[in-house]
């Protein structure tokens, strides 16, 4: 029995030690868990306020970044627009010489064309061509604005306008020839397609995808800013209510 006492006594004391620094431990660990969910509290508060500066950064380099792209489309479209009204002028001479030499072989003939008449021929024959010619100057001059213009300019407007009358004249005269003689139709006198109606489209298309391009990037812009003052906000409510509390105190 004093064996068994003396092996006992020890084992309790070591125990209720155990159990008194436990305790000791467990009271100490209160105060050092609240300054663990502070110190969580603002790593998240400052991961929150790193991630959304990053955002900020991507989407200003996200629309900068597309502004040179939309710049140097526009730039492009712009000379192509200045080429194609030489080429509009270059067109419009086609019908008027043909015009004029069909005036000649009919001169020369029976048919007496006077000067008015002729006039008016050459004029209702090249009449597409120098619609287009119109057309591709009111989409040059759209295309050289700046700032750049949108679908509710005037110049893009009028050049709108003008693409049902070109493709209605182009359908009308789809033969070159002003004199109505079909004897003196030549090889190969078939009217070309008016090429400012298809830039036309082709400016149209590459204006409306910039547009909405743009408007999805200012779209995040306003989002990330949106973040930006929730948080600022939340921040400031946080401090008062912080400040509140410890004046309380």
């Amino acid at each position: 029995r004093n064996a068994a006492l003396t092996w006992v006594l020890p084992l309790s004391n070591t125990m209720s030690t155990n159990d008194g620094v436990k305790q000791r431990r467990g009271k100490g660990n209160a105060p050092s868990d609240k300054s663990n969910t502070n110190e969580k509290r603002t790593i998240q508060r400052f991961s929150a306020d790193d991630h959304l500066t990053r955002a900020e950064a991507t989407v200003q380099q996200n629309k900068i970044a597309a502004q040179e792209l939309y710049a140097q489309w526009r730039q492009h479209l712009q000379r192509i627009s200045y080429l194609l009204v030489f080429v509009s002028f270059h067109m419009a001479q086609t019908p008027m010489t043909d015009c004029i030499k069909d005036m000649k072989e009919a001169n020369a003939g029976e048919q007496v064309i006077s000067g008015k008449q002729a006039i008016g021929m050459i004029l209702y024959e090249s009449m597409s061509e120098i619609v287009g010619i119109c057309l591709c100057a009111c989409l040059a001059f759209f295309l050289s604005m700046k700032p750049h213009g949108d679908f509710s300019s005037p110049a893009y407007m009028c050049s709108a306008a003008l693409i049902p009358l070109q493709i209605g004249l182009y359908r009308q005269t789809k033969r070159i020839g002003c004199t109505g003689d079909m004897d003196l139709l030549r090889e190969g006198s078939d009217r070309a397609f008016p090429i400012g109606v298809l830039f036309h489209v082709i400016a149209t298309v590459a204006y409306w995808f910039m547009d909405k391009g743009m408007k999805k990037i200012n779209q995040n812009v306003t989002l990330v800013e949106n973040l930006r003052k929730e948080l600022n906000a939340s921040n400031e409510k946080n401090a008062r209510a912080k400040a509140a509390k410890s004046k309380g105190k």
